[in-house]
């Protein structure tokens, strides 16, 4: 049985907060949306990537395949999202040798992360193979997280025919060309977290949580300026970074905010730099997420990191999107989703 179709693919975004589908269909060279939705999850259904209501869970998944906007006819198959919290990637160094390369992995990898390989999935991607030794990208996640997903999924009546890293869907959707021997950096400034991720020769070769959030600095808006939560998050988009607005005060709360993420940035950069033996240069800092819309973010980063950074375009290998759903702010929040879709299209192997 074919599992991916070429012609239509569902790409299913789940966070601790909402769910968001894709669909996309490709007609010859062109990709265009097919169907589209969000839900917002109860406080009590997901909490640090565990589902912790699986009933909830598939009350709202059921809800937001039978509700979807667009042509509404969706596929059954879903490629859908692995809760970051959970999931591990690393690039390893094997040593040529009788064994395959399973077996090395099996045998290597817990010298590198704390995982019990047993209690695993894990996939993997060979990057060089230098004769005496292999280098390998090793993706892995608990078991009992991802049959706990399946299950959900099948239960709502969905086909789960892949589960895949946030970091390596968001890259799929965001980079359309990879430059030889260049590193781009994706910074994903979510709500709740914000992921690194460092891309290379078309592989996501390092990832790592940085300890800043949108809400973190929602929450500080709110309590320093008196204003409820809603009231600071568009405090937060409307004036952002410009000094001139509501007396500087939000400028000056977001930059203590913008400078520990400055910080980080260049700890990741080192360290990355430090442990892995190829090195090439930045290219640029992409940005997306919610975060990445905030006024003058992008210009304030280049400066301090002297690097080009610009803010993603999710659409950019898509035609179509409704403009009057998907605001700047919105389509940045399905980048997950657009690029788990994209690999049901099978974009790798697809000429643009």
């Amino acid at each position: 049985m074919k599992l991916f179709d070429t012609k239509i693919a569902f790409g299913l975004d789940i966070s601790d907060r909402d769910l968001r589908l894709i669909q996309l269909a490709r007609h010859g060279q062109k990709i265009t949306v097919h169907s589209y939705n969000e839900l917002a999850l109860s406080p009590d259904c997901i909490k640090n990537g565990e589902i912790i209501n699986q009933k909830s869970f598939i009350v709202a998944l059921k809800k937001i395949t039978s509700s979807s906007l667009g042509s509404r006819s969706l596929s059954e198959k879903v490629i859908a999202v692995l809760p970051e919290e959970k999931t591990f990637l690393k690039v390893i160094s094997l040593p040529d040798g009788d064994q395959d390369i399973e077996s090395g992995i099996k045998e290597n990898l817990p010298l590198h992360i704390p995982i019990n390989l047993d209690d695993s999935y894990f996939d993997f991607q060979i990057l060089d193979d230098k004769g005496d030794s292999k280098s390998v990208l090793v993706g892995t996640a608990p078991k009992i997280t991802v049959d706990s997903y399946t299950e959900a999924l099948k239960r709502s009546g969905l086909l789960p025919v892949a589960m895949e890293i946030e970091a390596t869907a968001i890259s799929r959707c965001l980079i359309n060309s990879p430059v030889a021997n260049k590193q781009q950096i994706i910074i994903d400034l979510g709500a709740n977290r914000t992921g690194l991720f460092l891309y290379e020769n078309g592989v996501v070769k390092f990832t790592v949580s940085l300890d800043i959030s949108g809400n973190q600095i929602t929450e500080e808006i709110s309590q320093k300026m008196t204003l409820d939560i809603e009231e600071a998050e568009k405090a937060k988009n409307i004036y952002g970074l410009d000094q001139d607005q509501a007396h500087g005060a939000i400028f000056e709360i977001i930059t203590t905010h913008i400078d520990k993420l400055i910080e980080q940035i260049k700890r990741a950069i080192i360290f990355y730099e430090s442990n892995f033996s190829a090195k090439s240069d930045i290219e640029k800092i992409i940005l997306c997420g919610g975060g990445a819309n905030i006024l003058n973010l992008a210009p304030l980063l280049s400066q301090k990191l002297n690097l080009k950074v610009e803010i993603s375009d999710p659409w950019i290998k898509i035609s179509n999107p409704d403009a009057n759903y998907f605001s700047p702010a919105k389509s940045q929040s399905f980048t997950t989703a657009l690029g788990l879709a994209l690999r049901g299209l099978d974009y790798e192997n697809y000429n643009s």
